[in-house]
């Protein structure tokens, strides 16, 4: 029989880092919204769900350009070549669309 004793003590602190960050994001009242350098959506906060109107099952894995008014086309995908670039993308104010109600 072999033993083997391994110190788990970083990756416990790393996780428990993890975590709190995790439960500042979902206690936010501000949509959080992460997406991949492809511009999909990888998550998603109860506050963007109540902003926006997508639960995170109908939004993850969707182009993020399903949230941008046709007048703003190309924002994301311009600060998206930003990031990738290696720049930070400054304040802004910007426009988002809704998930619109059927009647």
């Amino acid at each position: 029989m072999i033993g083997i004793v391994q110190d788990i003590t970083e990756r416990k602190k790393t996780e428990e880092k993890i975590q709190i960050l995790a439960n500042a994001v979902e206690s936010s009242n501000d949509a959080i919204v992460t997406e991949s350098l492809d511009g999909i959506i990888t998550s998603w906060n109860k506050a963007a769900e109540q902003i926006y109107g997508y639960s995170a099952e109908e939004i993850l894995g969707k182009d993020v350009s399903i949230l941008e008014p046709d007048n703003i086309k190309g924002e994301i995908k311009s600060f998206s070549e930003k990031i990738k670039q290696g720049k930070k993308v400054q304040h802004y104010e910007t426009l988002r669309l809704k998930k619109t109600a059927i009647l």
